[in-house]
């Protein structure tokens, strides 16, 4: 009996260390669940972000990717090349003598700088139109008219190239008709083309200057040839940068007056 008495309490502690085993063992599995399911809050909120935002949930995203026309087919956003550094041009021959040229043009015959260098940049242009030296229009207008734009002679002749509208009305129509004459543009633009005229047609730039200054049917053309080429081989000495004192040795001369003019 009292071997019995002693079975009975120890079966009684091993079923309830069983079961306190079994509730440890139900609790951990349950902290275990809670702690996967923790993360749900944070899918749900995504979920519902989604739904808001017109997409489908998260679990339908793909099924509604692979419906979508042309998805898979959209090419991938073209990588941005930047551009290299672009390096300014240097400063061509031209445009240094196109400044050594408006600088003397300011010095010696006192003209503004604005309108110097117009008229340089103008006397290159047009001359590369036409196909004469630049240097032989910039000659032919310190002669003329010492570059001034509104210069007048007695005997009618206008402008940087001193051309005589009543002769010459027709070629200034283009530009709006004779008052252009003053128009440094114009006025180059047609000088240029006369003495291109009289060089095609005389062979030597001294006898399309001596045409050019009206004394075609006389026997000399009172040196205004020798003064035109004296004054380009000056200028040129000036747009190469060499000493001007070739230039500054001339004597600056105003609008011409003495010849009559018959070709310009």
């Amino acid at each position: 009996m009292d071997i019995e008495a002693r079975r009975e309490p120890l079966r009684a502690s091993q079923i309830g260390l069983a079961l306190l085993v079994a509730a440890f063992v139900a609790g951990s599995v349950l902290l275990g669940l809670v702690a996967l399911r923790s993360g749900q809050p944070a899918v749900q909120v995504i979920t519902q972000s989604s739904a808001h935002s017109g997409l489908p949930g998260m679990g339908a995203q793909s099924a509604w990717l692979r419906k979508t026309p042309g998805w898979a087919a959209m090419p991938a956003p073209a990588l941005v090349e930047v551009p290299p550094v672009v390096e300014l041009p240097q400063v061509g021959e031209t445009s240094r003598a196109q400044r050594r040229l408006t600088d003397h043009i300011v010095d010696r015959y006192q003209v503004d700088g604005g309108e110097a260098a117009r008229v340089v940049a103008l006397a290159y242009e047009v001359a590369g139109e036409v196909k004469l030296d630049p240097l032989l229009l910039l000659a032919v207008m310190s002669v003329e008219s010492s570059f001034n734009t509104f210069a007048q002679s007695v005997r009618g002749a206008q402008g940087l190239m001193q051309i005589h509208t009543r002769v010459h009305a027709e070629r200034f129509e283009p530009y709006g008709g004779s008052e252009a004459v003053f128009d440094p543009h114009a006025n180059i633009r047609v000088g240029a083309e006369l003495l291109r005229v009289h060089l095609l047609r005389e062979g030597s730039t001294e006898a399309a200057l001596k045409v050019y200054v009206g004394a075609a049917r006389r026997a000399h053309d009172g040196g205004y040839g020798a003064r035109v080429l004296r004054a380009r081989d000056g200028l040129r000495g000036v747009a190469e940068g060499h000493d001007d004192l070739v230039m500054r040795s001339l004597p600056a001369t105003g609008a011409r007056e003495g010849v009559s003019r018959s070709g310009s």
